[in-house]
């Protein structure tokens, strides 16, 4: 089905473990909801190691904002701007 959509999988591997674990680095960010740290947003991120795109979000104080990745996490409006 998902590829009937042209919807990539990616695979999550020691590379992105690796990118994920460093990013993590220094970082405190706790989730009540399942009371660990919350490494979703930052595991996402660590596809931009590996596949060089933008993630496109209204939240951008989710993701990690260092070793580059500032002008890569968008919001959808920065993201039209960039389009227009």
């Amino acid at each position: 089905m998902l590829k009937g959509l042209h919807i990539s999988v990616l695979r999550f591997d020691a590379y992105n473990a690796y990118a994920a674990a460093q990013l993590m680095v220094g970082r405190n960010k706790y989730c009540e909801k399942c009371k660990n740290i919350d490494w979703v947003d930052t595991i996402i991120a660590s596809y931009l190691h590996t596949n060089g795109d933008y993630i496109i979000t209204n939240n951008k104080n989710d993701f990690p904002t260092s070793n580059g990745f500032e002008s890569r996490v968008l919001t959808t409006n920065e993201a039209m701007n960039r389009i227009l």
